[in-house]
Parts: C-alpha cells; sequence; structure tokens
C-alpha cells in the first residue's frame, strides 16, 4: 500500500508541477486544505511512526531487594550480574537500560537544587525528631522517676524513630546525612558537575559495572549524589527496547519522580516485581498507586520473586514434600493474596479499577512465581566448581529437602526449569512485542488509509478548481475584466464595514462558544478529579491503650499491674501516589479538552462565517452583480487556511507534593488540604489560560481587517486572470490537458 500511495502522490504531484505556470495557486490552495504532505515527509512520516513506536518499554517497579536486579539480569543477560543494585532503600536511583553501539553508561548528578531540597527536608525531618523526642524522653522520665528507675533514653530514642517512620522525609534526612558522610559535599555543590552528566565507556559489560560501582555501589564516593543511570549494551535482545528500573521508595527528589512517573506512563509492559515471602505489601501497592494513567494501555504482570525461599517449613509439610505440589500451592496462594488484596483496595479506592482490573480478571495468567537464582543453578549446572557461595548453599537446600526431584542430573534439570519461571517473563515480553508490533502497524495503516483519502480528495478538488478556471479564463476577455476590476473596487468600497463589522461579530461569538464549551468541559473534569480524591481517602479504626482515672488505676500502673483501657481511635488515611496520578491525568485531560474544542469549533465556525460574511454583503450592497461567489469562497477559503493556534500546556502547573505513600492521621489530612487547595488554584489558573488563551486567538483573527485579507487576495486573482486570458488558447489548451491527466490518474 505504502509503495502505491507514494506511486500515485509523485503521479498528481508531477501533473501539478508540470502544469503549475496555470494552476500554481490553485495546487497550493487545495494541497493545504486536502492536508497533503511531501513524498518525502510522507516518507519520514511512516519511518517516524515506526522508530517512535517500535521501542517496547518495559517498567520495573517493586521495593528494594526484591530482587529486580537479579530478575532483569536473568531474563536479558543469562543471570550475569550486569545490572547494578540498590545500594539501600534511601539511594536507589533510576536506572534505565537500552541498546547501544558500545557498552556505556551516562551518569547523572543531583542538582544544586535537588541537593538544597534534599538538605532542607533533612533538616526539617531532623527538628521535628527533636520535638518528638523531647516528648518522648519526658515521659520516659516520668515513668522512670515514679517507678525509681533509671530512664531509658534509648527508648526514647527509639519510640520517636518509630513515630517519624512513615515521614516522607525521612529519605532525605538518609539521603544528605550519607552526602555529609561521603566528604564530597561541598565539592559536588561548589563545582560544575552536579549541574551535568557523565560518561563512561568501556570494554565491556564487567569492566562497565566496576566503573559503575563509584557511582552506585554501597561504598562508591559519588553514589550518595547519584540521580540517575543510563546504560547502554551491544546486546541484541535490547534491540528497539527499553527497560526503566524504578527506585523502589518514596523518592526524596521530586524531579526524579516526577520522571520516573513519566517513565512509566510510556510503559508498555510493567513487572511488579514483590518478594514471594511478602507478597504483594502496603508497600507495593503504594508504588503500583504511579501506574495510574489515562495516557495508554499497558500490560502489567505481577512477579513473586525469590520462590525458592518458600519451598520449605509448612509449604513442603502441607504438601507431604512433593516439589510440584508445594509450587503449585505458593502459585495458588500467592493468586488467591493478590486477588483479594487487589479487590479489597479496589473496593475502597475505586480509581484503581482502571490499572489493576486486568490482574484481578486475569490473575491466573498475570502472576508468576520467578527465582533467579534457581535460573543461575540451571545455566551454570554443569560448571558447578565456579559456583558462589549461595549458590551452593541452595543447592544443598534443594537436595536435603527434595531429593527424589534433585538427585540425578536430568531430573534436577526439569526441575529448575519449572521453579525458575523466567522463560514465562520472557514470553510476556514477547507477547507485548507482538501485541505493540500490531498497534505499529494499524497505525501506520491508519496513516496510509488518511493520506489515500487525502490525495483522493486532492486530485477531486484540483480538478475543480481547474473546471472552475477553464470556465472563468474561457468566458472572460479584457472588456469584462475591467468591469469585474471596477465591481470588486466597488464591492470593497460599499461592503467592508460590512465585513469587518460581521467577522467581528462572529469572533465575538466564537469566543463565547469556546469559553463555554471549555469550561462546561473542565467543571466536570474538576468535579471528578475531586471525588476521585475522596475516593483515596478511607477511615481506620486502631484500638489504643490510656491511662485510667482515679487512685486504684494510679496504684496499679505503680506496681505494674494494669491501671489502663482500651479506646476505639479513627484515623484517616489516603493513597497519595493514587491522587498524584489522578491529578496528573486531570492535567493531561484539561490541555485535551482545549485542543479539542477548539479544532472542532474552528472546523465548524469557518463555514458560519462565509455564509455570513456572503449574505451580510448582499445586504449591505444590494446588487448581487457586484458578488462573484466563486471568488469570494475562494479568497475566505484562503484566509482561513492561515489561522494558526498557539500551543497550551499546563505541566508548569503539576501537583508538587513531597508526601508519598499511604499516609495516616496529620499527614493524611495535610495532604488532603494540600490537594484541595491545588485543584481550586489549578481551577483558577486554567480558567484565566483559557481567557489568555482565547484572548490570543481573537488578536490572531482580527490582527488584520478581514475586508484588506479578502481583497487583497481578490485583486491577486484578477491580476491573475489578466495574465489567463492574455495567453488565453495557450491557457486553455494546458488547463484542458491538466484536467485530463488528473482524470486520468483516478
Amino acid at each position: 500500500m505504502k509503495e502505491k500511495l507514494i506511486k500515485k502522490l509523485s503521479e498528481i504531484e508531477g501533473i501539478a508541477t508540470k502544469y503549475t505556470d496555470v494552476i500554481k495557486t490553485e495546487a497550493e490552495d487545495r494541497r493545504t486544505e486536502c492536508g497533503i504532505v511531501s513524498i518525502e515527509e510522507l516518507q519520514s512520516e511512516l519511518k517516524k511512526i515506526f522508530e517512535k513506536d517500535r521501542l517496547l518499554n518495559i517498567g520495573i517497579i517493586g521495593k528494594v531487594k526484591a530482587g529486580k536486579s537479579s530478575l532483569l539480569n536473568s531474563v536479558f543477560f543469562e543471570g550475569e550480574s550486569v545490572l547494578p543494585k540498590a545500594a539501600t532503600p534511601m539511594t536507589a536511583s533510576l536506572t534505565i537500560l537500552t541498546y547501544g553501539d558500545q557498552f556505556s553508561a551516562t551518569v547523572e548528578f543531583y542538582s544544586a537544587k535537588d541537593i538544597e531540597q534534599i538538605r532542607k527536608e533533612h533538616d526539617e525531618y531532623k527538628e521535628e525528631l527533636k520535638v518528638i523526642y523531647d516528648q518522648k524522653r519526658q515521659e520516659v522520665e516520668d515513668r522512670a522517676k515514679k517507678k525509681g528507675e533509671k530512664p531509658d533514653m534509648n527508648k526514647a530514642e527509639r519510640q520517636a524513630k518509630k513515630e517519624k517512620e512513615n515521614s516522607p522525609k525521612l529519605s532525605s534526612f538518609d539521603q544528605y546525612k550519607k552526602m555529609k558522610e561521603s566528604g564530597k559535599l561541598m565539592e559536588m555543590i561548589s563545582c560544575e558537575k552536579n549541574a551535568t552528566r557523565e560518561n563512561i565507556i568501556a570494554k565491556n559489560s564487567e569492566a562497565l559495572m566496576n566503573e559503575l560501582s563509584k557511582y552506585v555501589g554501597s561504598k562508591g564516593e559519588l553514589m550518595p549524589f547519584t540521580k540517575s543511570v543510563e546504560i547502554h549494551l551491544p546486546i541484541e535482545d535490547l534491540k528497539d527496547i527499553q527497560v526503566v528500573d524504578t527506585p523502589g521508595i518514596n523518592d526524596p527528589v521530586k524531579s526524579r519522580e516526577e520522571r520516573t512517573i513519566e517513565y512509566l506512563r510510556k510503559c508498555d509492559v510493567v513487572f511488579i516485581v514483590s518478594s514471594a515471602g511478602q507478597f504483594l505489601t502496603s508497600e507495593d501497592t503504594s508504588l503500583m498507586d504511579n501506574l495510574q494513567s489515562k495516557q495508554g494501555v499497558r500490560e502489567l504482570y505481577l512477579v513473586a520473586s525469590q520462590a525458592d525461599n518458600q519451598l520449605y517449613g509448612s509449604e513442603k509439610d502441607e504438601a507431604n514434600g512433593d516439589f510440584r505440589t508445594v509450587i503449585q500451592n505458593i502459585r495458588s496462594q500467592l493468586s488467591k493474596h493478590a486477588n483479594e488484596t487487589l479487590i479489597a483496595l479496589k473496593k475502597s479506592n475505586p480509581e484503581t479499577s482502571a490499572q489493576f482490573g486486568q490482574l484481578i480478571e486475569d490473575g491466573e495468567n498475570r502472576i508468576m512465581i520467578t527465582s533467579a537464582m534457581s535460573h543461575a543453578l540451571r545455566l551454570r549446572f554443569n560448571d558447578k566448581d565456579h559456583w558462589d557461595e549461595g549458590m551452593k548453599h541452595v543447592w544443598g537446600l534443594l537436595r536435603n529437602n527434595y531429593p527424589d526431584n534433585f538427585d540425578t542430573d536430568i531430573i534436577a534439570k526439569t526441575s529448575l526449569d519449572s521453579l525458575h519461571g523466567i522463560d514465562d517473563v520472557r514470553n510476556k515480553i514477547a507477547f507485548a512485542r507482538r501485541e505493540k508490533d500490531k498497534i505499529i502497524e494499524k497505525k501506520q495503516t491508519k496513516y496510509l488509509a488518511q493520506q489515500e483519502a487525502n490525495i483522493k480528495n486532492f486530485n477531486i478538488e484540483l480538478q475543480k478548481s481547474v473546471n472552475d478556471k477553464i470556465r472563468r479564463v474561457d468566458s472572460t476577455d479584457i472588456k469584462k475584466l475591467e468591469d469585474d476590476k471596477k465591481k470588486n473596487e466597488e464591492l470593497y468600497a460599499r461592503g467592508k464595514e460590512a465585513i469587518d463589522g460581521t467577522f467581528d461579530d462572529c469572533v465575538e461569538e466564537l469566543k463565547i462558544a469556546l469559553l463555554g464549551t471549555i469550561l462546561k468541559n473542565s467543571e466536570s473534569l474538576f468535579l471528578g478529579a475531586q471525588d476521585g480524591v475522596s475516593d483515596s481517602e478511607q477511615t481506620i479504626t486502631e484500638i489504643r491503650t490510656r491511662k485510667k482515672d482515679g487512685v486504684l488505676p494510679w496504684f496499679a500502673r505503680i506496681i505494674g499491674f494494669g491501671g489502663f483501657e482500651s479506646y476505639n481511635v479513627d484515623i484517616n488515611t489516603i493513597r497519595s501516589g493514587g491522587v498524584k496520578s489522578l491529578l496528573g491525568n486531570l492535567i493531561y485531560e484539561l490541555e485535551q479538552n482545549i485542543i479539542k474544542s477548539v479544532s472542532e469549533k474552528i472546523k465548524s465556525w469557518k463555514k458560519e462565517v462565509q455564509k455570513d460574511i456572503t449574505h451580510k454583503l448582499r445586504e449591505a450592497v444590494k446588487d448581487d452583480s457586484l458578488i462573484d461567489t466563486i471568488r469570494l469562497t475562494t479568497c475566505l477559503r484562503r484566509v482561513f487556511n492561515n489561522i494558526k493556534t498557539q500551543d497550551f500546556s499546563l505541566k508548569s502547573h503539576a501537583f508538587n507534593s513531597n508526601y508519598s505513600g499511604i499516609l495516616r492521621g496529620d499527614e493524611a489530612e495535610k495532604f488532603i488540604e494540600d490537594v484541595n487547595a491545588y485543584i481550586i488554584k489549578l481551577r483558577q489558573i486554567y480558567t484565566n489560560q483559557s481567557n489568555n488563551f482565547i484572548s490570543e486567538l481573537e488578536k490572531t483573527l482580527k490582527r488584520e481587517k478581514m475586508s484588506e485579507l479578502m481583497f487583497v487576495d481578490l485583486r491577486k486573482q484578477l491580476e491573475t486572470l489578466e495574465k489567463d486570458i492574455s495567453t488565453k488558447k495557450l491557457t486553455l489548451d494546458r488547463l484542458h490537458k491538466c484536467l485530463n491527466e488528473l482524470k486520468n490518474n483516478v
């Protein structure tokens, strides 16, 4: 279809070029109106669709120590330790992995602004912790004094840290502490390096990882300052693939968190990796909140990693030591747990149904059990002399607990294959690739079909224009032309005020209609967002204890036998990640509201303007002989073809909050307060920017008087006609030949 289309476009453009002396203006006008692109642009766009969409984006999310890097090493690198592991939960960098011509990496450091943000939150956390510690210290001292004991200050410190363990500022506290301990803080703030990226080139993957240890290793001197790492490897399996391994914690740096979310929104397939021993905890589901998006469809899969750790103890006993039954039981239990967890989450937070629905409805095919260690054992089964201590330990456990399945090499290999699950992950990626290719094919087919329709329409409209020109040239002589010029000037003199007044009225009507449509649609979007925020809120009840009043309870406390009572406390909670994603979607939908509303309104408005101007012009001049409707329509079409609208973006007004994860109590209340204030502010910003956008559109439309634009074009039409009739016979001959060639090209 592509070659046929290019051939068809080449033929029509060839005809237009061949007869450019007589149809240049007509061809340009019809080309613009029909959306015709050049052959080079057509080929470039097809290539762009393929190259832009061909890249398969794979996202990996999960807590630190969930086995994400080990999983990726097994899937892409035959178990070799190619990808760097997070040094600590608080220093996990954003890692992007893709194909490159050589072994290389680009390391991005925190900017001075990022470091200042981390320092500020470090100081705030330290101050807040001190306030709580002073309270706890006083309580510990009071209790110790009553009991006549020495106060345990360590207990006060532990209680204070426990109370602040969910603080969004904790990660910044730890991050800045490591920066200070590195001895590089002042250097990174003062030197230019903190605002740049550093490129690394190595001979092989091992050398590259050794180099990277300086930036991401647990003892790397620049580890605390590393914001992200982009790794390029000349490995065929990575061609047309980009893997995004996200930080597994509440990100202390908002600029990186925003970029991480943006990467995840572009992912075609996302693997949510969670250790089989602590599968799908609240921290996992909190990380999953970042997957909410209406900007594309993705495949989601749950990966229960490190499954080999679950083969022993009660799991083994319940299956009477049968290896395959144990694996099946683990799979069933994890699937059941995931289903129950996600259904409960969907019930309490309806806004999550869009992204988690497929995991609930198709859980059996979307939950995988993996063991990177078992995969490593299988790959190096015949090279046991080079096994590390960890591999030897796991092999010993497997042989001791399941001798029937690991005594002989053949059976052992089969058993390891049934356990590691890496092929299942690869199959899911292959499925996503096939689906991606189908989408690309559909996009290209749709684009080609649209261009085919455009080219066909171009031919038809060009034939109409040539026919009109033949009739006009054939029916016009010098005397008529001079008469038409006089009529044109008289029309201008008698009708320019009617044209300008009518056009101004039409612009005002467009302005009012656009603003009404945009604000009406946006109101629904804002209300939907507020409902979504409300759905994200939840109230839980906790049981707490307090001192009873009275002498007897006091005495009971003194001797350590009671004196306390239980009571219920309702605590508000909210999933901050889900709300952030919801607000990100709101920004996107508000932008689309402007773009679509303007596009649809202007399309219908142009037709109304043509009709209204023609009608008002007739009323004003009261002489239809002065009006050539064909020329009038032509000039209006040309004027409207030049109307351009400005871009509209709200990205600089995206929601920014230091809170993340599931918030409780005062933090939840403060976050909700911030969100509600943001929505109110965004509503005002959107109203103002919508007004400004429409005002700019109004200025663009009124920049020049419509009557001037129209009559400049009408005069040009008459000048061209004068030139054509000066060589009438030759012009008509070429126009007829052009028309015949266009007809033969249908």
